[in-house]
C-alpha cells in the first residue's frame, strides 16, 4: 500500500512522495485511534478512504507556499520525518537477501552471466562481447542467458525472502 500511495504522488509530480505518504499513514492511523472507521465493506473501501486522505494530504502540499518543505502540519503539530525511508530500507535489505540467496544456488558460469547481464544496470555487456569472451558463438550466448534469466527469476521467486518482500511493498502474489 505505501508503494501505490508513492506512486499516486509522484504522478501527480510531488517531488515529496515519501513524505506525503508518511503523512497519509499517519492521518490514517490518527483517524483509526479516535474511531472514526465509517463501514468498510472490502478492500475497495478501505482503498477508497486511505486515497481520500491522500488526495487531502495532495492538495494541502499543493497549497503551501514552499511544498519542498519536508515538515508537515497536522492542526498545528508539526510532525518532522525521519530522513531515511525506513520501510524502503527493509525492503532493499530483504531484496539483497533474496538476491543472493538466489545467485548462491547458480553455477559460477551462470552467476557470473547475471551478474554482467540482469544485475549490471550501469553497463550491459552485449551478447557478443560476453560470447567472445566465454569463446561461444552469439546465439549459443544468447540461448544460455535466456535460460539463466529464467532459472534466476524461479529461484528468486521460492527465495525464503520472497513473500516478506512482497509484504514490505505491500504488494500481494499473483498481481503485477
Amino acid at each position: 500500500m505505501l508503494a501505490r500511495l508513492k506512486r499516486y504522488f509522484a504522478s501527480a509530480g510531488c517531488n515529496a512522495a515519501d513524505d506525503l505518504a508518511a503523512e497519509t499513514l499517519l492521518r490514517l492511523t490518527k483517524r483509526l485511534t479516535v474511531g472514526e472507521t465509517g463501514v468498510f465493506e472490502g478492500d475497495d473501501s478501505r482503498t477508497k478512504f486511505l486515497f481520500g486522505i491522500a488526495k487531502n494530504v495532495l492538495a494541502e502540499w499543493r497549497r503551501r507556499p514552499d511544498a519542498k518543505e519536508t515538515v508537515l502540519e497536522d492542526d498545528g503539530v508539526q510532525f518532522v520525518l525521519p530522513p531515511v525511508d525506513l520501510i524502503g530500507r527493509q525492503c532493499l535489505e530483504l531484496l539483497k537477501k533474496a538476491v543472493n540467496e538466489s545467485l548462491a544456488k547458480l553455477s559460477e558460469e551462470d552467476r557470473y552471466l547475471i551478474l554482467q547481464t540482469v544485475l549490471n544496470a550501469g553497463y550491459r555487456r552485449t551478447f557478443a562481447e560476453l560470447a567472445e569472451e566465454r569463446g561461444i558463438q552469439e546465439p549459443a550466448m544468447r540461448q544460455r542467458s535466456s535460460r539463466t534469466r529464467r532459472r534466476f527469476e524461479e529461484l528468486l521467486l521460492a527465495s525464503a525472502q520472497i513473500d516478506d518482500l512482497i509484504r514490505c511493498l505491500g504488494l500481494k502474489r499473483g498481481v503485477a
